[in-house]
């Protein structure tokens, strides 16, 4: 995830969590396994203990989406990708919003 635009993605969140203020967010990071499953609650808006989590994140490319499903209840889903699927197919089977995110151009 090279081309990958973080910076752009963070401009987006800061404007979601401006305008949400409050929420329990999941993180989930994952590849071939689930890498990262931590909890944040953002309070007024501020995410910086995400946005750190966030910023340190390493990329490692291929998704497995089998991995998320629907072992996790959720009001809102945000999936940040590259939009590059090889192995298999993002399936949103519940009825969950889901928003998905991708500042790759080619995806």
């Amino acid at each position: 995830m090279n081309e990958k635009e973080v910076d752009k993605e963070l401009v987006f969140l800061e404007a979601y969590f401006k305008s949400i203020k409050n929420a329990q967010v999941r993180l989930i990071s994952f590849s071939n396994s689930i890498d990262v499953h931590t909890e944040f609650s953002i309070v007024n808006g501020n995410w910086s203990l995400l946005k750190k989590q966030l910023v340190s994140t390493r990329y490692e490319g291929i998704a497995f989406y089998g991995l998320l499903d629907p072992k996790y209840d959720s009001d809102v889903n945000l999936l940040f990708t590259d939009g590059n699927g090889i192995f298999d197919k993002l399936s949103l089977k519940n009825h969950t919003t889901t928003y998905i995110i991708s500042t790759q151009s080619n995806s």
